[in-house]
């Protein structure tokens, strides 16, 4: 009824009508399987591409921050190079300006000199570097210059050929001990060194010894060792840690300071000014410095002297009577400072000597001497010591930071306290000095 409804105007026969609706029918389920068949290999396509982009993206990720960390490492090296470039042409006293970009490879560096620099000799330049690379990578490193010499003490006490013997039960060294002598407790009970004891040299000998941490020596007799031993023969000793027998011994070591520096420290002195006879300071407070002192230097009655720089003294130096020598804060700042005595250097009384106000700063008393070259007694507080050709002896509950002697005599109630400052301890001693690295960081 229905074909024949739909036709009914036409010319055709019922079965070319029916045969053409059959094919017209084919046709349209055939396009309608086509369409189906594409939607279905659109979905895998589009699957199949989201399955392959999640599989890349770490990869992708992880090739990005290579490449990001390699521009990194290449900024570093360039603002390193830069660094090493100005402090080199500060050392060698050679221009340069506050503000300078120079190209290195892909890159650039950028110099800025915070403080000092082209403006003529500073005590203290602040070097800042910027090493840029493409993609504006870019890596801070910075570096505080100081005017003056770099030295380590590094021990306690540290002793020459003299040796130290600690002759007192209530005298001890609170930090390690270097020798290149013996190091002996003389008699009685055994005397405490709180750190490591080397005693060097193939005739080395610690004896008598209450060593809190580890000791080494040729020959190691009557102690007591809370660490490791180390030795080619132990005679009567105890040893809580380790033994090591047969251990060659260290070698001697110099003692920091040489002769050629003393020298130069001298020669800045005298160029600067030079004070005809004794310099005595019975009372108030004074300034001195740098100087060359033609006679001695004495301080007493509570007199203050501040010092502004090297002091050379051909005479003794004498302070007594809560007499207080420092160095000026205007002029040191966080640097040290040094005093030399061709003579004996004597501090009895409650004298005291020390750096600036500011932390690792400290005044060096050195002494020329031969003999007993510095004495230092009756609560005398003090900062550093030295003497390469004399004794050091300290008596009555004496206080310092740090050792260094041909030897060291400790008595009565002497404590050496050491402080870890002074292994990169700066001494200002003018332009003689040079420039030496405080700092050398990586900033953001």
């Amino acid at each position: 009824m229905r074909i024949t409804k739909i036709f009914k105007n036409t010319k055709k026969s019922p079965g070319e009508i029916f045969f053409w609706y059959e094919r017209s029918s084919e046709k349209r389920r055939s396009k309608e399987k086509g369409q189906a068949v594409l939607i279905a290999v659109l979905f895998f396509v589009f699957i199949s591409m989201s399955m392959i982009l999640a599989l890349l993206a770490p990869t992708l990720s992880h090739l990005k921050s290579s490449r990001s960390l390699h521009s990194s490492l290449e900024a570093f090296a360039v603002a390193e190079s830069g660094m090493e470039d100005v402090v080199y042409r500060f050392k060698k006293g050679t221009e340069v300006e506050e503000e300078e970009t120079t190209a290195v490879g892909a890159g650039e560096v950028r110099i800025f000199v915070l403080e000092g620099g082209g403006i003529g000799i500073a005590e203290e330049i602040n070097i800042r570097t910027q090493g840029v690379m493409p993609g504006n990578i870019i890596r801070n490193l910075e570096t505080r210059l100081i005017l003056g010499d770099g030295m380590a003490f590094n021990y306690g006490v540290h002793a020459g050929d003299g040796g130290l013997n600690i002759v007192n039960p209530n005298a001890k060294v609170i930090g390690n001990v270097f020798s290149n002598g013996p190091i002996s407790g003389g008699s009685g009970p055994k005397k405490q060194i709180e750190g490591s004891a080397i005693s060097a040299g193939p005739e080395g000998l610690i004896n008598n010894i209450n060593v809190h941490v580890d000791a080494k020596s040729d020959i190691i007799e009557g102690s007591h060792v809370e660490g490791n031993a180390f030795y080619r023969e132990i005679i009567n000793t105890t040893v809580s840690g380790d033994m090591h027998p047969n251990t060659e011994p260290t070698e001697k070591g110099d003692l920091p300071i040489s002769e050629e520096e003393i020298e130069r420290w001298k020669n800045f002195a005298e160029e600067s000014m030079v004070v005809s006879g004794d310099y005595v300071l019975t009372a108030g407070e004074e300034s001195l410095g740098p100087a060359k002192i033609e006679g001695d230097l004495i301080l007493s009655g509570h007199a203050k002297l501040k010092v502004t720089g090297t002091v050379w003294v051909t005479g003794n130096v004498e302070m007594s009577n809560q007499a207080e020598l420092s160095l000026d804060d205007g002029t040191f700042g966080f640097t040290s400072g040094v005093i030399i005595g061709d003579g004996v250097i004597d501090l009895r009384d409650g004298a005291t000597a020390r750096g600036t106000s500011h932390g690792r700063s400290y005044l060096l008393l050195l002494s020329t001497f031969d003999g007993d070259a510095i004495i230092i007694g009756d609560d005398a507080d003090i900062d550093v010591v030295y003497t390469s050709r004399g004794f050091v002896v300290l008596r009555d509950g004496v206080d310092l930071k740090s050792i260094t002697g041909y030897g060291v005599r400790l008595q009565d109630n002497a404590v050496v306290t050491y402080e870890g400052g002074l292994a990169d301890a700066f001494f200002s001693t003018g332009p003689g000095g040079g420039y030496s690295i405080f700092t050398w960081k990586e900033v953001e």
